[in-house]
């Protein structure tokens, strides 16, 4: 037989099984958030890592300027702090889909597949490795192109040859940059192939691996510079020295900055479970306060009574964990498995790691535990003749703050309308952890709603900096004056434009080994196809020789540049010396320098040709950009230019929104978490308030009111409550959104988007709240309202 005291407790959670669900309901979300979280994160760094590792990632990539000799990795191979080299041929063609449906598909070729050291790749299916006009498909391309195994597939070159490849299976490469993220095939073929394509079959990059303990990125570039010298002075020109970070996937720093905003949103929600708690514990001791000065009476200490409420709320904690625990589990394998598809690398097994479940368990207890406290601490010192003297009827205080006399002033409304504007401001406190809990269950799910306009605002800005529509670069540069008359003859084109542009690197010497990247771009100094916001200095003018502007993206890797500075900078071959003359606003394009277009030419040596074609369409759809794209390609082709790639911006947005989708899909689940927490306050609030107010309705009813006047108070108690929240939770949603726009658009182009308020977020919000406020209030007013007045009266 149970105790007393234990009997007690089973009662307390059984007698009202609606608020025991909405207590359990909501610490169960907050530990399933940051279960769900942790959970995902430590498989996914887990996973990623072994999956990169098991690669042999390099340390260092070389791009040449020519192919080279096959043997020239073995000479690197034996520099000093090398570990292994190897050569390899990179080759990017575009591979038909249907009659006008061309993607692009980068080749790799290996000088021996069955020895690769680094960069691994692993065979799935089909037939290992790659023969003459063959092709292995990398596995995360497989869905891209939609083709299939032992399918013959035409893929064209920039020249405009043609060749069936068959494809012979696929293969997994960790290296690759995800096919989600890039919208680029990648397959793997023979030497001879690339030979039978038109080019050299001899590789023209090298991968390399150095022999040093745990190598940092900067012991990583002072070798390179020192091999990179010996093989410029050998006759063989690196144009290209790429450092990732060591052992670090490249998704890493992104998917850190998305677990660290979505284990923040799991802490949070879990804290405002725990202001549910205290709400509802302090409603159970409030109706209870008589029961507990009968306990007194008979004998029974502060810390017994304080105990027992304890294991009320332990008795809560238990049921959420259990029910928690193992959904956070499947959310986090469902994660980790979407992840793992989309960034292309493998899952080897699931587990909840030790140290979340503890984790899980210390929030599923702590938390409400010390959220539960201090009501039970106060509550639980009430003398007997407190206790007993109290009535219950009036159940909070009103009138003795400016406030309340505020209120009262109030003559227009009707008494009804009075009674429900004072009821709302009776339980201060109460009403403060409720529209605590709104207010930020708000003010995420509006923020949420902001970083999505924000990040749409920052790609049309985007697309408006570069005003054209299509763009074109070529193998090598082509006469400008050509190209310009033959990008007229087609169709649908209103203006073009031809540019010079070429990979350069900031250094601070001329034995730099270029880790600072940047696109240098030679538009004409009238452009018409650029809209730049400068931020400080001036534009490039007509009569400008060595001057650059830099947009902000450059500073993030020269944060001490200014407009006055000279800077060295590489290109390609050359030493240059340029002044900077401006700065304007980057765009989530990259680290970019503008010259003029004149004096590139000169310090280039390209004379009157152009590298690229920028062209401005009459329509601005996607269909209509691709058709004048394909024009365009087919004119030029035509007229033996050689065409590397060719772009639009449509595709250019799309894959852009493509990438913000991953972590807009894991705000709105946290926004969505938020809501339903919020939710639960308020309808945990209400129901408390007209629980509480139980012999209030029987005194109201008792004197004439009607069952709908008595729903109409707490009605508009509740849409009072919920408007309030409303119009706080807006305000907040400013800074907190700000906030997140900042961190998604680091994560994703290491600047902070564009940030505006999204008015759809605050509609949505605002009809949410005006439907929750109004489910909240009448399904409890209405249960309280049917039972007879001789009942109610006689309620404790």
């Amino acid at each position: 037989m149970l105790r007393p005291r234990a009997r007690k407790v089973l009662s307390d959670l059984l007698h009202n099984k609606a608020r025991s669900a909405m207590v359990v309901l909501s610490i169960a979300t907050g530990v399933f958030a940051v279960g769900a979280v942790a959970g995902s994160r430590e498989s996914l760094k887990e996973n990623l890592a072994r999956s990169y590792e098991r690669s042999v990632a390099p340390h260092a990539t070389l791009f040449f300027r020519d192919p080279f000799p096959a043997d020239l990795h073995e000479t690197v191979r034996n520099f000093r702090g090398i570990a292994e080299a190897q050569a390899r041929r990179g080759y990017d063609v575009r591979v038909q889909r249907g009659a006008d449906d061309w993607r692009p598909l980068s080749l790799t070729a290996h000088l021996d597949f069955k020895d690769i050291r680094i960069g691994k790749i692993r065979p799935l299916t089909g037939n290992y490795p790659p023969k003459q006009d063959e092709v292995l498909m990398e596995r995360s391309s497989i869905e891209l192109l939609g083709v299939k195994e032992g399918e013959r597939i035409l893929v064209e070159t920039p020249t405009r040859k043609k060749r069936w490849l068959k494809v012979t299976g696929t293969v997994h490469d960790p290296t690759q940059p995800p096919t989600f993220f890039t919208g680029r095939a990648a397959g793997f073929v023979h030497m001879d192939t690339i030979e039978a394509l038109g080019e050299e079959g001899r590789p023209d990059a090298m991968v390399l691996r150095v022999d040093l303990p745990n190598p940092t990125r900067d012991d990583v570039n002072k070798l390179i510079k020192t091999i990179r010298n010996r093989l410029d002075a050998s006759g063989y020109f690196v144009i290209w020295a790429w450092v990732p970070p060591p052992g670090q996937h490249p998704v890493s720093d992104a998917i850190d900055t998305l677990v660290l905003i979505m284990t923040a949103l799991g802490i949070l929600v879990l804290l405002l479970s725990g202001f549910l708690l205290i709400n509802t514990i302090s409603a159970i001791l409030t109706q209870q306060t008589r029961q507990i000065g009968v306990m007194k009476s008979i004998g029974a200490t502060t810390q017994q009574i304080a105990v027992m409420y304890l294991w009320v709320v332990l008795a809560f904690c238990t049921m959420s964990v259990l029910l928690a625990v193992p959904l956070g589990a499947a959310a986090a394998r469902a994660a980790v498995g979407y992840m793992a598809a989309l960034l292309n690398f493998d899952v080897e097994g699931f587990a909840v790691p030790t140290k979340v479940l503890l984790a899980e368990l210390a929030l599923g207890y702590v938390v409400p535990l010390m959220a539960a406290l201090p009501p039970v601490f106060f509550a639980s010192r009430i003398t007997v003749r407190e206790a007993v003297g109290f009535t219950g009827l009036s159940g909070g205080a009103f009138g003795g703050g400016w406030f309340d006399r505020l209120i009262a002033t109030i003559r227009f409304l009707s008494r009804p309308a009075m009674l429900s504007l004072r009821n709302t401001f009776r339980r201060k406190a109460r009403l403060a952890l409720t529209l605590a809990t709104l207010t930020t269950g708000g003010a995420i799910f509006m923020a949420v709603f902001s970083v999505r306009a924000s990040m749409e605002r920052t790609i049309d800005e985007a697309l408006a900096y570069f005003n054209y529509d299509v763009e074109i670069y070529f193998q090598r540069p082509y006469r400008a004056d050509q190209i310009q008359q033959l990008a007229a003859t087609v169709d649908g084109v209103v203006a073009s434009e031809t540019w010079g542009f070429h990979a350069a690197q900031i250094v601070k010497d001329w034995k730099g080994s270029g880790e600072n990247r940047v696109l240098m771009l030679a538009p004409p100094a009238e452009t018409q196809m650029l809209n730049p916001t400068m931020v400080a200095g001036r534009w490039l003018l007509k009569d400008d020789e060595n001057a650059v502007v830099i947009n902000t993206d450059t500073l993030k890797n020269n944060p001490d540049l200014k407009v006055g500075d000279r800077i060295k900078m590489r290109v390609g071959l050359y030493k240059t010396e340029w002044t900077i003359v401006g700065i304007v606003r980057g765009v989530m394009s990259g680290a970019f320098a503008y010259v003029n277009r004149p004096y590139y030419a000169l310090i280039s040596r390209e004379g009157g040709s152009a590298s690229s074609l920028q062209v401005l369409t009459r329509l601005h759809d996607k269909e209509s950009q691709q058709a004048v794209a394909e024009k365009l390609e087919a004119r030029l082709k035509d007229a033996g230019i050689k065409v590397s790639e060719v772009g639009t911006t449509s595709e250019w947005k799309e894959r852009m929104v493509r990438q913000f989708s991953v972590i807009m899909s894991f705000l709105l689940i946290m926004a969505a978490l938020m809501a339903f927490v919020g939710g639960l306050a308020l309808m945990g609030t209400m129901g408390i308030n007209v629980i509480e107010r139980t012999r209030e309705i029987g005194v109201i009813r008792s004197v004439g009111a009607t069952t709908f006047a008595v729903l109409g108070i707490f009605m508009l108690e509740g849409m009072t409550i919920g408007m309030l929240s409303w119009l706080l939770s807006t305000l907040v949603a400013i800074p907190v959104g700000k906030i997140l726009s900042d961190q998604v658009g680091m994560m994703f182009s290491k600047a902070p988007l564009h940030f505006v308020i999204s008015p759809t977020g605050i509609g949505i919000w605002f009809l949410f709240t005006l439907v929750l406020s109004a489910l909240a209030s009448i399904l409890p007013a209405l249960g309280a309202a049917r039972v007879r007045i001789r009942e109610v009266l006689a309620a404790e």
